[in-house]
């Protein structure tokens, strides 16, 4: 577990769910991120937002959170109006096929 906490990864850059926009999966910050993977189409991804909220309020200060959604570019406007309804405080970035731009 040690190696995991303290090893240096390359950091990769995924679309913004929302604005297209490419951003880093990791920030340059000395915080821990926590990367939350969904779907639009995934109940039990979206039963856990309300505790992710309460997790994302607990430990705002010391961790970034992050949701990265695995939707198919057919699926990816169904997941961009889940977030707006959500208002979830998230970073929300897609990880979709290559053929998604």
């Amino acid at each position: 577990m040690e190696n995991y906490l303290t090893a240096k990864f390359s950091n990769t850059y995924l679309p913004d769910a929302l604005n297209g926009d490419k951003i880093p999966v990791i920030k340059d910050t000395p915080r821990f991120t926590v990367i939350i993977f969904s779907a639009s189409w995934c109940q039990p991804c979206h039963r856990q937002i309300p505790i992710q909220k309460k997790l994302y309020n607990d430990l705002e200060d010391k961790t970034d959170f992050l949701t990265i959604s695995l939707d198919e570019k057919e699926t990816v406007a169904q997941w961009q109006e889940f977030i707006k309804k959500e208002s979830h405080p998230f970073r929300w970035l897609l990880f979709c096929s290559s053929s998604w731009t």
